[in-house]
């Protein structure tokens, strides 16, 4: 597709690169959420996620959550969160996505990766770098 998705038409000025896109390959769409890549020309290229209700939600789990931890995450360029939307800017990475090629030796690094993310999720609620209390119960 090589024009802008009409669900994001409307949010075109959230980064400036995405005036930059040459073609749009949407990587997964579910009922409450789509994800698209957005390649530019000069081969680079961005994730953009939209979660819709419930899934609105994700823009809040990155701010007062991920990034307090300290844990490993994308590199995220914008971000957009409304009462029903949820939007995410962040940088893309070259090659195939788990829904394009799943492997169960990725699934086992995805496992391990998560048992550390709790670690120091632990760690960082711990040492009180959660101060939104609502995530704590």
């Amino acid at each position: 597709m090589d024009r802008i998705p009409e669900s994001f038409a409307e949010y075109i000025d959230l980064h400036p690169s995405l005036k930059e896109v040459t073609s749009w390959t949407l990587l997964r769409r579910w009922s409450h959420s789509e994800v698209w890549r957005a390649n530019r020309n000069n081969r680079d290229s961005c994730i953009v996620k939209m979660g819709k209700e419930e899934n609105a939600r994700e823009v809040i789990v990155y701010k007062d959550l991920l990034i307090p931890f300290g844990l490993d995450i994308p590199t995220i360029y914008a971000s957009y969160k409304a009462d029903d939307i949820g939007i995410l800017i962040m940088k893309g990475l070259p090659g195939e996505t788990v829904e394009d090629a799943p492997q169960s030796e990725i699934f086992i690094e995805a496992a391990k990766e998560l048992a550390t993310i709790r670690s120091k999720a632990e760690s960082a609620i711990m040492e009180g770098k959660l101060t939104n209390e609502t995530y704590l119960y």
